[in-house]
């Protein structure tokens, strides 16, 4: 079953150092597609992939990658993360809607960072900027699986309020939620 993913879960956003925009507008057929395919080849390689699920790997062929932006979009509510200063991009966040209609909202999170991006503190500051303007949507859980091998993704999760799931982990993965409530 397709997951149900409502487009803009949450609004753009920026934080000191990143402008976080929903992808839809890079999408769309012609020239600017083909441009973010071309600067993706460039950040999903195997290092960047690794800790994400089989679905999630691409050669970085443009073509492939052309391939990959329609099936993330079929999936997922996909931002682009830009540094503020370079106006490059320098990674993806993924939000899926796991939520039965009418129930409490319960948001699936995913971010990938390019190799140049990493130990910069970009993680936090996403995460971080992800919270605040989630909590514009509440009530919302907020859920992300970490593959066990990825310390740094988990501890950055942990240091922004997540807990740890032991009913939702398994063998591979790590599962951190964080509700957010009316203030």
């Amino acid at each position: 079953m397709k997951p149900v993913s409502a487009p803009q879960l949450v609004d753009d956003f920026r934080t000191s150092r990143l402008s976080i925009l929903h992808w839809s507008w890079a999408t769309g057929s012609g020239e600017t597609r083909h441009q973010l395919a071309e600067n993706l080849a460039t950040i999903l390689t195997p290092i960047v992939l690794k800790h994400l699920p089989p679905s999630f790997q691409v050669n970085q062929t443009t073509e492939d990658v052309l391939k990959w932006i329609g099936e993330r979009s079929d999936e997922s509510d996909v931002y682009l993360i830009c540094d503020e200063q370079s106006n490059t991009l320098i990674g993806l966040m993924f939000l899926v809607n796991g939520s039965e209609p009418e129930a409490e909202v319960k948001v699936h999170i995913g971010y990938l960072l390019s190799e140049a991006a990493w130990g910069q503190g970009y993680a936090s500051e996403l995460i971080k900027g992800l919270l605040l303007e989630a909590q514009k949507k509440v009530p919302m859980t907020l859920i992300g699986g970490v593959a066990k091998g990825n310390g740094a993704s988990a501890h950055i999760l942990r240091k922004h309020g997540f807990l740890l799931d032991q009913n939702l982990s398994n063998d591979d993965t790590e599962v951190f939620v964080a509700t957010l409530a009316q203030r």
